[in-house]
C-alpha cells in the first residue's frame, strides 16, 4: 500500500452507525479510515471473544476509555513476532485490529472515547527503526482522530532510552499531532522511570503538564521466575508497583508536579504495598527529601485505571486508597475483550456519583478537549 501523507485531504464515504448517542449520531468514515485498515478494515475477526460473555453495557454510558490499545496495519507488520509473544492471550483481535472493529465493540460496551496507546511500544527495535516507527505512530493518530473526532484520543509513544529521540518526539506529537498524554512503560531494559537517565524526559513532559499512563510489562529480570505463569498475569502488576515506587523514592513526583501519572490495573499491588513504603521511608529519613510531603500524600495524587481489575477485593482495596475522583475507566481492549472489565463493572454496586465520575467525569479533568 502506498504511503499516504499526514496532511491529505479526507473524502467522507460511509457513515459509521449511530455510537452510543453521546456524539449526536453517525461519524463519517473517510477513504483514508478504509486504506489504513490495510485491505482488512471491514473484516471483523472471527468469534475471537468468545471467551467473554456478551457485554451487559449500561446504556449510553459515554465512557472515555484510558487503557485503549490500537495496531495499525504498519506496526503489526513491523511487531508481529513481539506482540505475539507479549500477548498470552488470543492475538487475532490484536492482529485483524481495524478502526472498524474497535468502533463496533466500542459502540456495544457505551465507550464514547478510547484514548490509544501502543503495545508492546517499540521497546524491541534498534534505535533507528524506533525513530520511524512512533513517528509513523504519531501520524497515523493524528488522522485517526480526525476522520473520527470524538471516538478517539491518543498517548503518545516515546523510545524512552533513547532521550534525545524521545524529547525530539515529544515535541512532534504535541505540537503537530496534538496528543492527548505520552504512553510510557513501566520499565526499559531493566531501568525503571525514576532513574536519573530519564530526568531530561520528564522535565520537559512536566513543563508541558503531560498526563503520562503507565501501561505495565516485565522486567528482563523477572520474565521467567515461575514456570507456566506469564508475565501479564502475576509481574506486570509488581512492575506496576515498582514503577510507581521508582517515581518516589527518586522524587520524580515531588520535582514534577504537574505532570499526572495513571498507572494500570488499579496500580498493581500499589495500594496493599503503600503503607509498608511509608513505613520504611519514616524508618530511612535520608530518603524524605525525595517526598517532602510525604510518600501517601505523593501516591495518593495519582490515577488508577480498572481494566481487568474489578472484583470485590482489587476495588475495595482500590476505593480506599484514593477517592473515585482519581479512578478511571479503562479497558485494555483488543487485548481483552471489553465485556471482561464491562461485566463486571456493571454489576459492581457504586454509588451513581462514583459511577458516572468514573465513566467519564475524571477522565474529561485530566482531557479537557474531549468534552
Amino acid at each position: 500500500m502506498r504511503d499516504i501523507s499526514f496532511c491529505e485531504p479526507v473524502s467522507p464515504l460511509v457513515n459509521h452507525g449511530a455510537g452510543c448517542g453521546c456524539h449526536g449520531g453517525g461519524l463519517p468514515l473517510s477513504r483514508r479510515s478504509l486504506l489504513v485498515g490495510a485491505g482488512a478494515a471491514l473484516a471483523v475477526p472471527p468469534r475471537v471473544f468468545a471467551q467473554a460473555a456478551a457485554p451487559t453495557a449500561a446504556p449510553n454510558p459515554c465512557r472515555i476509555d484510558t487503557h485503549f490499545h490500537i495496531f495499525p496495519p504498519f506496526y503489526v507488520e513491523a511487531a508481529r513476532d513481539a506482540i505475539i509473544q507479549t500477548l498470552d492471550t488470543n492475538p487475532q483481535p490484536a492482529l485483524n485490529w481495524s478502526p472498524q472493529f474497535a468502533l463496533a465493540e466500542m459502540d456495544k460496551n457505551g465507550v464514547e472515547t478510547g484514548i490509544a496507546s501502543l503495545v508492546p511500544g517499540i521497546m524491541w527495535a534498534d534505535k533507528a527503526t524506533a525513530r520511524r516507527l512512533v513517528r509513523q505512530y504519531h501520524d497515523y493518530c493524528a488522522r485517526l482522530v480526525s476522520d473520527f473526532p470524538r471516538r478517539f484520543g491518543f498517548f503518545a509513544s516515546l523510545p524512552l532510552s533513547d532521550i534525545d529521540g524521545s524529547l525530539a518526539e515529544i515535541a512532534y506529537a504535541f505540537d503537530v499531532c496534538k496528543a492527548d498524554g505520552v504512553m510510557l512503560h513501566t520499565n526499559y531494559d531493566d531501568k525503571w522511570p525514576g532513574d536519573p537517565a530519564f530526568d531530561a524526559v520528564f522535565s520537559e513532559l512536566n513543563r508541558r503538564k503531560t498526563v503520562v499512563f503507565f501501561h505495565p510489562t516485565a522486567g528482563d529480570c523477572c520474565k521467567a521466575l515461575m514456570p507456566k505463569i506469564p508475565p501479564s498475569t502475576m509481574e506486570y502488576l509488581f512492575d506496576s508497583t515498582r514503577a510507581a515506587a521508582s517515581l518516589l523514592v527518586n522524587g520524580v513526583y515531588a520535582k514534577y508536579p504537574d505532570i499526572k501519572f495513571i498507572f494500570s490495573h488499579t496500580g498493581g499491588a500499589l495500594s496493599v504495598i503503600a503503607t509498608r513504603m511509608d513505613r520504611f521511608v519514616a524508618r530511612h529519613p535520608e530518603l524524605a527529601e525525595a517526598m517532602p510531603d510525604g510518600p501517601m500524600t505523593y501516591l495518593r495524587r495519582q490515577y488508577f485505571d480498572i481494566a481487568n481489575s474489578v472484583n470485590a477485593p482489587v476495588m475495595s482495596a482500590a476505593r480506599a486508597f484514593v477517592p473515585a475522583s482519581q479512578l478511571l475507566f479503562g479497558s485494555d481492549f483488543p487485548v481483552l475483550p471489553f465485556a471482561l472489565t464491562v461485566n463486571d463493572y456493571n454489576k459492581y454496586e457504586l454509588p451513581p456519583g462514583e459511577r458516572s465520575s468514573i465513566d467519564r467525569a475524571n477522565a474529561l479533568k485530566l482531557f479537557p478537549k474531549l468534552a
